[in-house]
């Protein structure tokens, strides 16, 4: 079951509590494929890399999977671009 229930507003609570579903669920393109920022996506990753090297941590695969898209929707939503510090407060509340 989903809730309208904004993720960083829930673990973080900054910004709005409740999310309108029709802006956030992942526009398809016309092949029908997600359309996904994959460059965002990149750069998510392996600033977690860097961050998981960095503090000498393992996550395990659904836990990293999690914050993955955690901070991909906090990026999309806030349209900024991904920092250090962000993505390492993220991880600490995962880890």
């Amino acid at each position: 079951m989903e809730f309208s229930v904004s993720s960083i507003w829930l673990i973080l609570g900054k910004g709005e509590p409740y999310r309108n579903i029709e802006y956030s669920e992942t526009p398809i393109d016309s092949s029908g494929h997600p359309n996904l920022n994959i460059v965002l996506l990149q750069e998510i990753i392996e600033a977690i890399e860097e961050s998981l090297n960095r503090s000498d941590l393992e996550l395990a695969p659904p836990k990293k999977a999690q914050l993955i898209s955690l901070l991909y929707e906090h990026f999309v939503e806030t349209n900024k671009t991904v920092n250090k510090g962000t993505v390492t407060r993220y991880l600490k509340l995962v880890a």
